[in-house]
């Protein structure tokens, strides 16, 4: 944020840290304005990522948020176009 400030946006966010509590700020979510936040984290581990007050950001700050680590583990697929972000979710 220091250095690109409000230069830095992005439609879908990859989130930092596997959803960790302190993987990113609200000040930060709040400039990047993603319409999709995706989280790569295994099912039950030991951290437990993502972290509620991390996806509770996701949840205020962009229309739609997924994990990797729901049920017994899915893949995601985001296609985007000018005209929309389409997340796809498969189960194995």
């Amino acid at each position: 944020m220091r250095y690109f400030g409000r230069h830095i946006g992005s439609h879908v966010l990859d989130a930092p840290h596997h959803g960790s509590k302190n993987g990113i700020s609200a000040e930060a979510i709040k400039l990047i304005q993603p319409h999709t936040v995706i989280v790569s984290a295994g099912v039950s581990n030991q951290y437990g990522h993502p972290d509620t007050e991390a996806t509770t950001l996701f949840k205020a700050h962009a229309q739609s948020w997924y994990s990797t680590n729901h049920g017994n583990g899915q893949s995601l697929v985001t296609h985007v176009s000018t005209v929309e972000v389409k997340t796809y979710k498969f189960q194995p």
